[in-house]
């Protein structure tokens, strides 16, 4: 895209520095929030080896369909005249949070 080198790294820094935080806010200032009544007895459904398979599937699918999403993006942001880091970065999550509402 046209967005500089300095921006990219900016807010992959910031994400980084975010989601560090997030993990000190779970798991050492405030453990008492994520504790549950969880019934550790039971065995899970899948078991090791079917949580592992789907884990495994689910990653190469969402892997597919990201690259179809950047192969559609790029020739969609040139043709609309739209800065990519606009439509990847605003009207993406955007779309991607109202399809989950």
């Amino acid at each position: 895209g046209d967005a500089p080198l300095w921006l990219s790294r900016l807010i992959a820094s910031l994400m980084v520095l975010l989601y560090g935080l997030l993990i000190y806010f779970q798991f050492v200032t405030h453990t008492h929030l994520f504790e549950g009544d969880d019934d550790e007895d039971s065995p899970g459904v899948l078991g090791l080896w079917g949580g592992v398979f789907w884990m495994i599937f689910i990653t190469i699918f969402i892997w597919i369909i990201s690259d179809l999403v950047v192969a559609v993006l790029e020739p969609a942001a040139t043709a609309m005249g739209v800065p990519l880091l606009f439509l990847s970065g605003i009207i993406v999550p955007i779309v991607g949070n109202a399809v989950e509402h």
